[in-house]
């Protein structure tokens, strides 16, 4: 009989990290997540656009960007699939580029109603 042991899962934002960055300032968070939200779609759009094209420096700086992006409301996971997207687009291979593009995808999505809940707590 196999023993399974439950951990919690990993916060998709740490919010107490979260809110040391911006001082407690919610204002300040709440402005940096409308930036967020309003750059987002052309961000990610830009990206497929790369993949699709397989501009892997253009996939690289869209990785980058949101990279930097999620490391502002200190979300580790989707930081994460960025640095790794980053990471396989400059080694010059496009294998995994995809799976990596959706993986990055949809921490964001998780990313996005963990801010929100954020701002209304």
């Amino acid at each position: 009989m196999s023993q399974r042991t439950s951990q919690a899962p990993t916060p998709v934002v740490s919010r107490d990290e979260l809110l040391q960055r911006v001082e407690g300032d919610m204002q300040l968070l709440q402005d940096l997540v409308e930036v967020f939200r309003e750059d987002l779609p052309e961000r990610l759009r830009a990206l497929r656009d790369a993949l699709e094209r397989d501009d892997l420096d253009a996939v690289f700086a869209g990785a980058h960007a949101i990279k930097g992006s999620v490391s502002t409301f200190a979300a580790a996971a989707a930081y994460e699939a960025a640095s790794q997207l980053e990471d396989l687009a400059r080694s010059g291979k496009d294998d995994g580029l995809k799976t990596a593009t959706d993986v990055l995808e949809r921490e964001i999505s998780r990313l996005q109603p963990a801010l929100r809940e954020i701002l209304e707590s």
